[in-house]
């Protein structure tokens, strides 16, 4: 059996952004609530998040951000997963457990796949290990 590949389009900023991403038939959108580039604020979220049409998985993209902050922006902007990248103690993960998380690994090489098959994670996201970034550069891996 074939599965189907799940897009997530990130970093919208704009109306527009989500428009497109409809359009295009996206798995998910994904809004940056975290130090970058692409951050927006959360009543910037959540007035983005109420134009994405039902189907569409909204995701808010995290950090170092505590996990009580977390659970705010999640259930205030109506978002219906947690990216979150970065290393977390096991407390934190405990009390993230109130909100679906998709957990995003820096893959470095063959040997960041064990890290992803231990974490016991049911939803995970791969991104390219890049020097001093979380995520989200746009870099490929192998």
């Amino acid at each position: 059996m074939r599965q189907k590949c799940m897009v997530k389009l990130c970093g919208l900023r704009t109306s527009e952004d989500v428009a497109v991403a409809a359009e295009l038939g996206v798995w998910a959108v994904g809004f940056v609530l975290t130090t970058s580039k692409r951050r927006i604020t959360m009543q910037e979220c959540r007035r983005l998040c109420a134009l994405v049409p039902a189907g569409i998985l909204k995701v808010g993209v995290f950090t170092k951000e505590r996990p009580e902050d977390i659970i705010y922006a999640c259930r205030e902007c109506g978002l219906d997963l947690a990216q979150i990248h970065g290393d977390r103690s096991p407390e934190d993960w405990g009390k993230l457990s109130s909100v679906p998380v998709l957990r995003a690994f820096s893959v470095k090489g063959r040997e960041s796949l064990s890290e992803v098959g231990g974490s016991g994670q049911k939803r995970f996201l791969l991104d390219a290990y890049v020097k001093g970034m979380a995520g989200g550069t746009g870099v490929s891996f192998d």
